[in-house]
């Protein structure tokens, strides 16, 4: 049995990620790339505690915005009490004349008590 567990170690310890996990969103839009800008920068502010803290950077020339996130997500696994995890991620919003692509990427689940 010990040596079951041994070269089960071995065999996963030299397993890497070669790919990273990301979720991406296109969407096309009837506006310009400043509004859009505006609108994503707003969405930020909207929906995080700090848009100061959250955006790394924002530049309109080249349509770029890129930040960090933190996510509380809830679960509930049968008969257990629910919990919630939190989930820090980076994303980058790509902007152009009417569309813009959001990327999530980085996606980090942190150990959280139960509440």
């Amino acid at each position: 049995m010990r040596g079951i567990i041994l070269i089960s170690f071995f065999m996963f310890s030299s397993v890497q990620a070669t790919e990273q996990f990301q979720i991406q969103h296109v969407r096309e839009l009837s506006l310009t790339k400043h509004e859009i800008f505006n609108s994503s920068k707003l969405w930020v502010a909207e929906n995080f505690r700090s848009s100061n803290d959250v955006i790394q950077l924002a530049d309109i020339e080249s349509g770029s915005i890129v930040g960090n996130g933190l996510v509380g997500i809830p679960f509930k696994i049968s008969f257990l009490p629910s919990i919630t995890s939190d989930v820090r991620f980076k994303f980058k919003i790509d902007i152009k004349e009417n569309k813009y692509r959001i990327t999530y990427h980085s996606m980090i689940m942190l150990a959280n008590d139960t509440r």
